[in-house]
């Protein structure tokens, strides 16, 4: 495996002209130990009903979630109806999620199917996205299974040039496309992987959440000046959650081995586990996440106009990844926990 820290010397020697061009890196394999720990019909993380499972997880996902209930049971496709093009208009499973953003991406998008999909937290979930034409035939395959549909017709977010959309009857599986500005129906899904040996996700308790506003400082006293207590301050501030046995003592050991913190870090932020929610991400929110999540505090207004500027020129969310772990205050966190960077 190429050393993380090998791209990031490319990446500052040549960071100047960053803004001019994006500089073509060749992304890490994704590691994730993976495992599967749900079956269709069953209730998934954010309490609602398992309705497709991948075999191979190397998109960034494993399973799709379908919410119990209608999130609406009559609103237009969209409040825009001009064409947004090929960016909304891919029909396979495992489309729906850049769909919904390049829906709601449009100017002056503030209503409609797609929007309130993107938009819906359910039980501590906010990463729910309007199906595709193919992810929503695979729902009226498994309907009786996810429960609550009308004997009626229900939006996919898949456009149809010019000015309308995919859409299917739930009582007869009929699919055909209508114009943006009629009410059907909306049921929101979600995508989602779950490491190895991990239960399924829940949102923290109190006590766990106490965990998410602890210091760096703070966090090295409670779990440890090692390895393995690095990796339980990712899991509590990259993840969200705490971590499981396996994930765990995998991490800990590549650490102890000679991966560079760095190389760990970049596989949480790009894990199958978190990759659809940071694909959604705008500079503005993936400048936010990393303050927040990688150096645990607000960001200053000088490095997050900066950093957003960057992104908003061609810099990749990947690089400016790499950049954040070369900084001094990254390096600081490493060595408050003793690990080698």
């Amino acid at each position: 495996m190429v050393k993380i820290t090998k791209r990031l010397c490319i990446v500052l020697t040549m960071s100047v002209l960053i803004i001019s061009f994006s500089i073509p890196f060749t992304l890490f394999p994704s590691k994730v130990y993976a495992d599967e720990t749900y079956t269709v019909g069953q209730e998934g993380p954010a309490g609602g009903i398992i309705f497709y499972k991948v075999s191979d997880s190397s998109g960034g996902w494993s399973y799709l979630e379908a919410a119990l209930s209608d999130q609406s049971t009559g609103v237009s496709w969209s409040n825009i109806t001009t064409e947004i093009g090929s960016a909304a208009q891919e029909q396979a499973i495992g489309t729906g999620q850049s769909n919904t953003a390049a829906i709601v991406g449009q100017a002056d998008c503030t209503s409609g199917a797609a929007y309130l999909c993107y938009n819906l937290s359910l039980n501590g979930y906010d990463d729910w996205f309007l199906p595709s034409k193919d992810e929503l035939n695979q729902m009226y395959i498994n309907r009786v299974a996810i429960g609550g549909f009308a004997a009626d017709v229900y939006w996919s977010s898949s456009e149809q040039p010019t000015d309308s959309a995919y859409r299917q009857n739930m009582d007869s599986g009929a699919q055909g496309s209508s114009g943006k500005f009629n009410a059907f129906h909306v049921r929101a899904i979600r995508a989602f992987s779950v490491p190895s040996g991990a239960s399924p996700s829940k949102p923290l308790t109190p006590q766990e959440q106490v965990m998410l506003n602890l210091s760096f400082g703070q966090q090295s006293d409670l779990y440890g000046r090692t390895n393995a207590g690095f990796v339980k301050m990712l899991y509590d501030n990259i993840l969200g959650r705490v971590p499981d046995d396996e994930g765990l003592n995998n991490w800990a050991k590549d650490l102890n081995n000679g991966m560079p913190p760095a190389d760990v870090v970049y596989y949480f932020v790009f894990s199958d586990e978190l990759k659809p929610k940071i694909a959604m991400m705008s500079p503005e929110e993936f400048v936010n996440f990393l303050y927040k999540n990688v150096f645990n505090r607000e960001p200053d207004s000088n490095g997050y106009n900066n950093w957003v500027s960057l992104m908003e020129n061609g810099m990749s969310k990947e690089n400016t990844l790499m950049l954040f772990l070369n900084c001094d205050e990254f390096k600081n966190t490493c060595n408050m926990f003793g690990t080698t960077q």
